[in-house]
């Protein structure tokens, strides 16, 4: 590996639309049938590589109800990119949508990226937001938009891959004092063994066929 990045990402919505359901099929393949809600923060975190660079994905997970929107809030300061959570089978946590980007874009930092998730495609039958509505909503507010079910774990999987790459193609270019202030994204020193992985891979490379 040539480098390695932390990147901030932060999970809102409502309560209950499934986002520490989607944390959790993300960084442990698993789906639980009861969860409890979050209270406060959760945090989760997973490694991919993109173009020979080694991603580490923060994911804080926030609570959803009211009375822990003062606490999430302090973690918005920081993150490269929201992804942002409804329930395509409660039309509540949808209109509520509005209320929680509005909620970002007033504490988040200018350059966050911001991605809306319609979650529970498994309750197909149970839908009242079609996609068209979420893509409709994301496409008015210039958001990233895609559908996904933490239990089947369709899409979640690409959520995370796709949003670091637009994170990726955003900071890769950056020069060291740029990348400082780009809140949400950090480089990091490579350890030992990916450092030995970084320069066995170089002699590799230079190898003659």
């Amino acid at each position: 590996m040539s480098k390695k990045y932390l990147y901030k990402f932060i999970l809102v919505g409502d309560a209950g639309v499934g986002k520490s359901c989607i944390l959790l099929q993300y960084t442990n393949k698993k789906f639980e049938v009861s969860y409890d809600y979050t209270v406060g923060i959760e945090f989760g975190s997973q490694m991919i590589e993109i173009n020979n660079t080694l991603i580490q994905i923060q994911i804080w997970d926030t609570a959803g109800q009211e009375t822990f929107r003062s606490i999430t809030r302090n973690y918005y300061r920081e993150a490269a990119g929201a992804i942002l959570v409804y329930d395509i089978t409660r039309r509540t946590s949808f209109t509520n949508v509005q209320i929680w980007l509005e909620d970002i874009l007033q504490h988040s930092p200018k350059q966050t990226e911001i991605t809306l998730i319609g979650n529970k495609t498994d309750l197909e039958k149970n839908r009242v937001v079609s996609y068209e509505e979420g893509k409709k909503f994301a496409k008015k507010n210039n958001l990233h938009f895609m559908e996904c079910s933490a239990k089947t774990s369709y899409n979640i999987d690409k959520i995370f891959v796709d949003f670091a790459n637009i994170i990726y193609n955003k900071t890769c270019s950056l020069g060291t004092e740029e990348l400082v202030k780009y809140q949400g994204v950090k480089l990091i020193p490579l350890d030992p063994e990916e450092q030995q992985t970084t320069n066995e891979k170089s002699k590799n490379n230079n190898q003659c066929c």
